[in-house]
């Protein structure tokens, strides 16, 4: 080959490597991602916690879904605030988050954590009342950058107090067949 067809050549394929990682999206930051995410759960804890129903709602998409054991879904961020708004008008309110599993989808505008949850109300006997549970949200990344929930989903297990049911009497075991 030439010098000549190497002159031509070499500009060509530096153009080809350029045009090629133009089209390659910029791997995502999870963990950068997941960071911001767990800024927005502590400060939506933190709302719960001060009995701010606007900041614990803040952390919504306008069209959030939100599920809740044994009630029916509520769509909206706006269809979520009576429910919040009860909840923390509850002088026992009180709320305690732990993340157990967080990822982000490789497009970098979904994630999902997986929390468990200690909630303290006011019971129908007037007595606070703990229940744990365990929740999954879906964030998406929204066009100004910042993270909300699109879908909350939780589950509780049940209330602290309440005895653990009783366990069935174990049956006396067999006696072994003598080996022959």
């Amino acid at each position: 080959m030439s010098r000549l067809h190497l002159a031509l050549i070499a500009p060509l394929a530096v153009l080809a490597g350029c045009a090629q990682s133009a089209d390659t999206p910029a791997p995502v930051d999870s963990d950068a991602v997941l960071e911001a995410i767990a800024a927005v759960e502590q400060g939506q804890e933190a709302a719960f916690n001060a009995d701010d129903v606007d900041g614990a709602l803040a952390v919504y998409a306008p069209d959030a879904r939100f599920f809740d054991a044994g009630s029916p879904p509520l769509v909206g961020a706006e269809a979520i605030r009576p429910a919040f708004t009860a909840m923390l008008a509850d002088p026992a309110a009180a709320l305690a988050i732990t993340r157990l599993d967080a990822w982000v989808a490789a497009s970098g505008e979904l994630a999902v954590t997986v929390s468990s949850y200690d909630q303290t109300y006011t019971g129908e006997a007037g007595a606070p009342v703990h229940v744990s549970g365990v929740n999954q949200t879906v964030w998406g990344l929204q066009d100004d950058g910042s993270w909300k929930i699109v879908a909350d989903f939780n589950g509780g297990t049940g209330a602290a107090a309440a005895a653990p049911p009783a366990a069935p009497e174990e049956a006396a075991p067999e006696e072994a067949a003598p080996a022959q």
